[in-house]
């Protein structure tokens, strides 16, 4: 997945490459004005080939060039808007027997060290993390993630046909990109389908969830943005059905429909990630489920 380079913009050394970043300054929380990635940051700079993750730049509200609702996109993928195609809710048979489709699953609830789970009954470590985990970051079910921090799953895998994410996480510094997942899909072919999730932290204590993806390597584009939450945990379930190239959405409960997947034709990291981008992030779970 060489498409994670932008994947990597949210993970640049955990992630192997370039799902994170380093276009943010740190004492604003905004992006720079070279910043090649983006006005739609998904904040995911790790792998080269990882999946991207850079989150909207923008605030709520905002309108500047990179702000998906100025620049042409599709009326149908925008926030809370659904489109008329649906996912696939057939199920499946997997190797591990995951709740939705029985497919292989990849979970971690950040009680253990992550790099020791072996759950899924492919006799390889689920998750992966660049050098020694660091275990005191792990308190009370939650992990601790420090900037440029990120977990990502082992082995490779194309995540193709339906992919169904969970993901429970907050920022906790006031900034652009904070905690974030990534993961580039639909690798069993020519093409990449990417899609992030980053959760910014504003100085006046409410977060904004984006979700997008990406229409080339370095093009991000938002498919739906949950403004002025609270500086809570917020789960965030993405069910895409990537061969018909679409992914419903629901983030704190609230249903933001389904929307077409933006794609692009390449190569990109092979996995998912998840963890903190420029700023600290808490992460208490994370579920990825591929059906068959």
């Amino acid at each position: 997945m060489r498409g994670l380079s932008a994947f990597a913009l949210v993970c640049v050394s955990a992630c192997g490459g370039g799902l994170v970043e380093s276009d943010t300054d740190p004492s604003d929380g905004t992006e720079s004005s070279g910043a090649a990635d983006d006005a739609v940051d998904d904040g995911v700079d790790g792998p080269t080939s990882q999946p991207e993750t850079s989150p909207t730049d923008d605030g709520p509200g905002d309108t500047t060039v990179g702000d998906p609702s100025t620049t042409g996109s599709d009326p149908s993928t925008t926030v809370g808007e659904e489109t008329t195609g649906t996912t696939d809710e057939g199920t499946t048979t997997g190797t591990s027997g995951g709740p939705i489709c029985g497919g292989l699953v990849w979970d971690a609830q950040m009680d253990v060290d992550p790099t020791t789970l072996e759950n899924n009954g492919d006799g390889v470590p689920d998750w992966a993390f660049d050098g020694p985990f660091p275990v005191e970051t792990l308190v009370g079910g939650v992990w601790q993630a420090a900037p440029m921090s990120w977990l990502r799953t082992s082995p490779d895998d194309p995540f193709a046909g339906r992919v169904i994410v969970d993901v429970r996480l907050r920022s906790v510094a006031i900034g652009t990109r904070g905690a974030t997942f990534a993961v580039n899909t639909g690798q069993d072919d020519d093409t990449v389908s990417f899609m992030f999730v980053n959760v910014r932290l504003f100085e006046g204590g409410t977060q904004t969830v984006t979700v997008g993806g990406r229409t080339d390597p370095m093009t991000a584009m938002q498919l739906v943005q949950a403004p002025a939450l609270p500086a809570d945990f917020v789960d965030v379930h993405l069910d895409a059905d990537v061969v018909a190239g679409q992914v419903a959405v629901i983030i704190a409960g609230v249903d933001y429909g389904t929307h077409a997947m933006p794609s692009y034709v390449g190569t990109a990291d092979p996995y998912a990630v998840v963890g903190a981008s420029m700023f600290a992030a808490e992460i208490d779970a994370v579920t990825i489920e591929r059906c068959d």
